[in-house]
């Protein structure tokens, strides 16, 4: 029974404990699912972006950063075609969820010359307008 009708003080009063609780479990799974969700989404985010990085893709690199960060398209890609590194390979090694934004811990392998380096960093990433958006990367920490 999710509920029980009790006297109390000489009137008749649904017990709703039962049904709180039950919502209560309702809300917390569905908020589980969005989490989880949530973490599947930003992870292809974060795959696809480093994905496009790794095959010095910039100009769909540029479409991960928020707008206000990343700045004009052309210059954007102009200025990763400088750099004298190139990634090799990457791996996610966690997500720290806080609100809408989440802190992404990275290893990576990258190439500077002929020299192949290792090492681990932090990217940040926001979510808005519907989807994830980085506005920092290669921190360490």
């Amino acid at each position: 029974m999710l509920y029980k009708i009790t006297n109390i003080w000489g009137y008749n009063c649904i017990k709703v404990i039962p049904i709180i609780g039950i919502l209560a479990l309702i809300v917390l799974a569905s908020m589980n699912c969005m989490a989880n969700d949530s973490d599947k989404y930003l992870r292809n985010r974060i795959e696809k972006f480093y994905n496009n990085w790794r095959d010095q893709n910039y100009n769909e690199c540029w479409k991960f950063w928020v707008p206000e960060i990343a700045g004009n398209q052309k210059d954007f890609v102009e200025e990763r075609k400088k750099y004298s590194f190139r990634l090799i390979d990457y791996k996610i090694l966690f997500i720290k969820f806080n609100g809408d934004k989440a802190t992404v811990k990275m290893s990576i392998k990258i190439k500077e010359h002929d020299e192949q380096i290792e090492g681990k960093h932090s990217d940040y990433w926001i979510y808005k307008n519907n989807n994830w958006y980085l506005t920092d990367v290669g921190r360490t920490d």
